[in-house]
């Protein structure tokens, strides 16, 4: 199983995706039980803009290891475009919340599964009002409030939010 992760991780430091997508997809189904190459297979195809390939990889690996932050990260990167997978994200993300609730990360996830869904804004904004409150210099929390405030028409809030959200990243 190693050696299969060490591949995969050569490959990936190569940008040789479509080699990477081949042997994660052999050492998946090698190591059925390895989320750490579930993972890998799934960067693999996120970097091959195969979004609906990469979505599952990362539900598979937290399938396996709920706990690894990683696939939280790249699903809420992918959220945009996982249509009919919203569902299946939003239900990991909702318990990655409910396991994690000292960890502004499963707030911040679960908001962005309520926006991407168009559904409750007032508890999308707690949410993100909760990840600020466990971790203030985290940009995008600050960014996606911003914009919950810009359509609530709350414009000087919004505003402020912006701000600080290029504080703490200016790009």
């Amino acid at each position: 199983e190693s050696y299969y992760f060490d591949l995969l991780q050569a490959m990936l430091n190569h940008y040789d995706f479509e080699v990477a997508i081949q042997f994660g997809e052999i050492g998946r189904k090698r190591f059925p039980a390895s989320a750490q190459i579930a993972l890998a297979t799934g960067v693999a195809y996120y970097g091959a803009y195969q979004t609906d390939a990469a979505i599952d990889a990362f539900l598979a690996s937290l399938a396996l290891d709920p706990a690894t932050e990683q696939p939280y990260s790249f699903l809420a990167r992918l959220i945009d475009n996982a249509h009919d997978k919203l569902p299946a994200i939003t239900q990991r993300f909702v318990e990655y919340q409910e396991k994690t609730p000292g960890s502004y990360l499963g707030y911040f996830l679960h908001a962005r599964a309520l926006i991407a869904a168009s559904q409750d804004p007032e508890q999308a904004e707690s949410l993100l009002r909760q990840s600020i409150s466990l971790e203030g210099k985290y940009w995008e929390s600050h960014y996606r409030l911003g914009l919950l405030l810009e359509k609530k028409r709350a414009l000087a809030e919004a505003e402020k939010e912006f701000r600080r959200s290029t504080e703490l990243n200016p790009q």
